[in-house]
C-alpha cells in the first residue's frame, strides 16, 4: 500500500498536467483530485462509523482506485504520449500564438514524426511572419530538406537557409525582413520573450562578440612569395537558423530573437536531442594549442563539435492550415 501511495502521489501530479489548455482546473479522478490524494492516507477527522459510511467509503475507495489503477496503466504503456500532452499543459501559459507551421522530420531517411510550431505574431511579428514564410518554402527557398546541424545540451539547431536564391528579376526579396538581421535586430532589442523553458523556438540573429576572437593573421604564399594575410570572421547569421530548446538557455537571449514555441511533438524533440553527436574536445590541451597557433585543423574540428552523427532532415513543412 506505501507502494500504491507514492504512485498516487506521482500519478496525481500527472493528472494536473494532463488538463486541457482551454481549461486550467485539474482534472478529476473519482469525486475530486483532493479525494484521490486522501483516499490512501490517514483522515484525522472525527467520523461516524456507521454502516452507512462504511459503505459508502468502500464503494468510493475502490471506484477511485479502479480509475486510478487503469490511468496509471495507460500513462506508463504510453509516456510518450504523457510526456505531450503534460507538455501542452506548460505551452498554455505563454504569449498568444497567431499561426501554426509543422515540420515532418526524417532520421537517416526514416520518417519519425510531426513537430507543430505555434508562432508569436503579436510580440514578434517581423520574426514569426519570417519564420513562416520559410517554413511556406516561397520559390523553393525555406526549411523544405534543411539539417538540424547541432545537438547541445539546452537546444538543437537547425541550419537554415544558405542562400536566398529567388531568381533574378525581383526587386525584393519575397520573405518578411529581407536578406540581412537588420530588422530583427530591431526586433530582438526590445523584445521581452525569453529562452526560460523547454520548447521555446528562436532565430539566430547575431553572435555573441564577447565570445568572438580577434581576426588571426597568417602567411600565405602568393606568387611564390610569402604574405601576411589576414583570416576574415565567420559569415554572419543570415535571420534563417533557429533553434528548439531543450531545457533553459538565457546565454541565447543576446543573440536569439524568440519567435513561439512547439504545440505538439515535444517528445520527438527530446529524442532528436538525445542521439549521439561528435564530442567536443574544447578542454583539451592539443586542441587549445592548435587553434592558439591558427591550426586549420582545429578550427575544421570545433565546427563538428555537437554535429549528430545521423541525417536529421525537415522532410517537409508548412503552414498547419494549408496541408
Amino acid at each position: 500500500m506505501a507502494g500504491l501511495s507514492m504512485l498516487t502521489g506521482t500519478v496525481v501530479t500527472g493528472v494536473t498536467q494532463l488538463a486541457p489548455r482551454s481549461c486550467k482546473r485539474p482534472l478529476r479522478i473519482g469525486n475530486s483530485r483532493a479525494h484521490v490524494v486522501n483516499t490512501f492516507a490517514k483522515d484525522e477527522r472525527p467520523r461516524r462509523f456507521d454502516d452507512v459510511t462504511i459503505q459508502r467509503d468502500k464503494a468510493v475507495s475502490q471506484a477511485s482506485r479502479r480509475e486510478l489503477l487503469a490511468l496509471t496503466a495507460g500513462v506508463l504503456a504510453s509516456p510518450a504520449v504523457f510526456a505531450n500532452r503534460a507538455f501542452a499543459e506548460v505551452e498554455a501559459e505563454g504569449p498568444v500564438v497567431s499561426r501554426k507551421v509543422f515540420f515532418d522530420i526524417t532520421v537517416d531517411g526514416v520518417p519519425k514524426g510531426r513537430i507543430v510550431i505555434g508562432l508569436y505574431g503579436l510580440d514578434a511579428p517581423i520574426g514569426a511572419q519570417r519564420f513562416a514564410d520559410l517554413s511556406k518554402n516561397i520559390q523553393g527557398v525555406g526549411y523544405r530538406r534543411s539539417y538540424f546541424e547541432k545537438i547541445e545540451g539546452e537546444y538543437i539547431q537547425n541550419e537554415g537557409v544558405r542562400a536566398f536564391n529567388y531568381g533574378d528579376g525581383l526587386e525584393s526579396v519575397p520573405i518578411t525582413g529581407g536578406d540581412d538581421t537588420r530588422q530583427l535586430e530591431k526586433e530582438l532589442a526590445s523584445s521581452t520573450l525569453r529562452h526560460n523553458r523547454a520548447g521555446e523556438v528562436s532565430i539566430v540573429v547575431g553572435r555573441d562578440e564577447s565570445v568572438m576572437e580577434a581576426p588571426k593573421e597568417k602567411l600565405k604564399a602568393v606568387n611564390g612569395k610569402l604574405v601576411t594575410i589576414t583570416e576574415p570572421p565567420p559569415p554572419r547569421p543570415n535571420g534563417s537558423q533557429f533553434v528548439i530548446t531543450t531545457a533553459p538557455a538565457p546565454e541565447l537571449d543576446p543573440c536569439n530573437l524568440v519567435v513561439g514555441r512547439v504545440l505538439e511533438g515535444y517528445e520527438l524533440v527530446a529524442e532528436l536531442s538525445s542521439l549521439p553527436t561528435t564530442k567536443s574536445n574544447i578542454n583539451s590541451p592539443f586542441f587549445k594549442t592548435a587553434k592558439a597557433i591558427g591550426d586549420s585543423r582545429a578550427i575544421v574540428a570545433e565546427k563538428g563539435f555537437g554535429r549528430p552523427f545521423a541525417k536529421i532532415v525537415i522532410k517537409q513543412s508548412g503552414l498547419v492550415a494549408d496541408e
